[in-house]
């Protein structure tokens, strides 16, 4: 994390810019970061202040490390607590980033990467992918803020209903927009892309399925389970005396 170069806004990112006062009995944020956004580097002198949508894991990577180190500071080894408050702050940043990548578009679904402008999220690749990014982390943040999971399901809500609305055919299947900034007047080449991605099913139904369990430890990915790259939960194990155990 200390070698990306994060921006609130179109301002580069300092730690010190917006502390979040967490109070972990409450999970409740006093002060929650504006939209934050990975820079794209170009090349070591030049960097775009581009953000896509692949980029989305991110949040959900963040607050699970911070989730982990908390458990580490729990069970009274050292952690550094200074890291841990940047691991959540930058991920709620990056996590209102790619909600309002969805809730900011006509459509309700996301481009495939976006600028900024004046505070603004602008469509740079209009097309939606069907990635899975965003739900991915969401799914991620009702596992570990479990006491607002309402708020996360409440996003994935939203996301999936704009996929039915918008990109779900008559005939069956999912077709991609060509541009999320414009609803569609009707279903026309120019419109739409005759694909659905299989991570589609794969992973993105997966996860918003798995958003809206009512078990906080089913399939948790901290806890006893990791999620491969096409979103298969593998089971995870301990080693005592040189024999592997499933881990309960």
């Amino acid at each position: 994390i200390e070698k990306l170069t994060f921006y609130i806004d179109g301002t580069p990112y300092k730690a010190n810019h917006t502390r979040i006062r967490h109070d972990p009995e409450q999970e409740s944020v006093v002060k929650r970061p504006s939209k934050m956004f990975m820079a794209e580097l170009k090349t070591d002198s030049m960097m775009v202040q581009k953000f896509e949508h692949l980029a989305c894991f991110a949040p959900g990577m963040l607050i699970l490390g911070s989730a982990a180190m908390n458990e580490t500071r729990d069970r009274g080894l050292v952690t550094d607590a200074h890291t841990m408050r940047e691991h959540e702050e930058v991920a709620e940043g990056l996590m209102n980033t790619c909600t309002a990548m969805y809730s900011e578009m006509a459509t309700g679904i996301a481009a495939d990467s976006v600028t900024f402008r004046d505070g603004k999220i602008v469509a740079s690749n209009t097309i939606n992918k069907q990635r899975p990014e965003t739900a991915e982390s969401l799914f991620v943040f009702t596992r570990v803020r479990w006491k607002r999971r309402k708020e996360y399901q409440a996003a994935a809500r939203d996301m999936y209903q704009s996929f039915e609305k918008h990109a779900r055919m008559p005939w069956g299947g999912y077709a991609q927009l060509r541009n999320v900034m414009q609803v569609p007047k009707g279903i026309t080449i120019g419109s739409y892309s005759d694909v659905q991605e299989t991570y589609f099913t794969a992973e993105l139904l997966k996860y918003w399925y798995l958003l809206f369990s009512d078990d906080q430890d089913f399939l948790h990915p901290g806890q006893h389970w990791v999620f491969n790259t096409e979103a298969h939960p593998l089971p995870t194990f301990r080693l005592s005396d040189g024999v592997l155990y499933e881990c309960d």
